[in-house]
């Protein structure tokens, strides 16, 4: 911009840093007024989580940009109409201090346009290069009462209690197979075990629950071995001799024993392995209940980096804007006042004639 001469009536240095220091206070003022009238009217500078990525730009460009526009325009305006020369230097200076001392005010100038503008870039330098990894401690409070009430649910819903109801005689017969895996408490301490592996895990949940892949996967794991341990296969002829050695029955009779066993002994591994399907399901329930929830937290995170980022744009963009028009309102604030001056000149001369 080619500067004019507008030295009429004017004295001194070619800055003049008390004008600088009224268009200054004039910027913040102005910008902190239109702030409250924003918030008044429920305009407001941005919307920290909209419902669509564009919103929090759409407002800050468009209010916040007319309030900028207004606030550097008057403050430029009144810089060079005081300092009556060198107009579009004292705007320039004007925008430069006005940024520097929002910056440096911080909180004290919340709900000024300006402040909202550096709030948005200095945010945007901070996550500039970092990618925000939602985990479940990150959601604080929230998270840890996420864990809890699943863990809870898990202990509520994983019913592994088993009882087989046989009677005293049954238990000899179980007894006298020699098979291991037909004892009669072979089943019931396999899911006893299940019980503590379930109790282990929810404990170590709560206690890192950063890492409850690892955890629901290992119990899921171990839930598969107590699975493959009840439905071991079974020889009958091994059964068979263990009846009629131990128990003292004819060849016949053991038939007819072992035949009645095995039939109750699948019937108990089958109600055994439906109880830890159950629990395996609530398991995988419970997993994907919290990637869900984690997936949905960290396509919240990422928008509004996304939103923060585009908003930085358009920030730098106003303030440029911002800068160039404090510098023309300095430089048309001076020719005015020089304007003015030569009118009132004029009018005196008028008034009094030589």
């Amino acid at each position: 911009m080619q500067e004019t001469n507008t030295n009429e009536g004017a004295s001194g240095p070619a800055i003049s840093w008390g004008s600088i220091a009224g268009g200054v206070v004039t910027v913040l003022a102005v910008s902190i007024l239109l702030g409250l009238l924003s918030i008044a009217a429920g305009l407001g500078m941005m919307w920290p989580l909209p419902d669509s990525e564009t919103a929090m730009i759409g407002s800050f460009g468009l209010w916040a940009t007319l309030m900028l526009i207004i606030s550097f325009a008057t403050g430029g305006f009144i810089a060079g109409s005081l300092a009556r020369k060198n107009g579009s230097i004292h705007g320039l200076l004007v925008w430069a201090i006005s940024l520097t001392c929002t910056f440096l005010l911080g909180n004290f100038m919340a709900g000024s346009a300006v402040s909202a503008a550096t709030g948005v870039i200095v945010s945007a330098i901070k996550d500039a290069g970092t990618t925000t990894e939602i985990t479940i401690t990150s959601l604080s409070n929230d998270g840890t009462a996420l864990i809890n009430r699943i863990a809870d649910d898990l202990n509520a819903d994983m019913n592994l209690d088993f009882e087989t109801g046989q009677n005293a005689i049954v238990k000899q017969w179980l007894l006298a197979t020699g098979i291991p895996v037909m004892y009669p408490d072979f089943i019931k301490s396999q899911m006893e075990n299940a019980r503590d592996d379930a109790d282990q895990a929810l404990q170590k949940l709560r206690a890192d629950p950063d890492h409850y892949v690892t955890i629901l996967s290992d119990l899921t794991a171990r839930l598969d071995q107590r699975m493959d341990a009840i439905s071991e296969e079974i020889d009958p002829n091994a059964a068979l001799r263990g009846l009629i050695k131990n128990a003292g029955m004819s060849e016949n009779t053991a038939k007819i024993t072992l035949t009645r066993l095995m039939a109750e002994h699948q019937q108990n591994v089958s109600l055994a392995q439906n109880i830890l399907s159950q629990a395996q399901g609530r398991l995988h329930a419970a997993q994907l209940q919290i990637d869900d929830i984690i997936q949905s937290a960290q396509d919240t995170a990422d928008a509004v980096s996304r939103i923060v980022m585009r908003s930085a744009f358009a920030a730098f963009f106003a303030l440029l804007v911002g800068a160039i028009l404090c510098s023309y309102a300095g430089y048309f604030g001076a020719i005015w006042h020089v304007d003015w001056l030569r009118r009132d000149k004029i009018t005196i001369s008028r008034d009094n004639p030589p």
